[in-house]
């Protein structure tokens, strides 16, 4: 049965999507956002300003976008879970199809997200997790 964690995960996905910016009433006010080893994108993205920061570096680039999240896995710690992700859109300078998979742990602080780690494997961000 998924946590109200994984519930708020997938709220977050949707409202992003739906809103075309990030619902920042979901995260804490001290989240932080590390980017994958390697990402274009320098970070760490830290506090509400952060996140907004994070929206613009990322989505700027990408047209009729959307964030899918593929699978969420958890383990005992309901504070913690990995979630595999793709950024789906269109490259906005070259017309490209995008279709990127990324793997996050997530943690969470008083029922909002707290910190996303980016890893692009999926056996990165478990090791990274302890959930392997």
């Amino acid at each position: 049965m998924p946590t109200a964690n994984v519930e708020t995960l997938r709220r977050y996905h949707e409202l992003l999507n739906d809103r075309r910016e990030p619902p920042l009433e979901l995260f804490h006010p001290e989240v932080e956002f590390h980017m994958f080893r390697g990402s274009p994108l320098t970070g760490p993205y830290l506090g509400h300003a952060g996140v907004e920061a994070w929206f613009r570096d990322t989505f700027d680039v990408i047209d009729d976008w959307r964030l899918e999240l593929d699978e969420v896995i958890t383990g005992d710690d309901p504070e913690l879970m990995v979630a595999l992700e793709r950024f789906v859109g269109r490259m906005r300078h070259t017309d490209l199809h995008a279709n990127f998979p990324l793997a996050v742990v997530v943690r969470f602080r008083d029922g909002r997200i707290y910190r996303f780690e980016g890893y692009r494997k999926r056996r990165e961000a478990l090791e990274a997790a302890g959930l392997s």
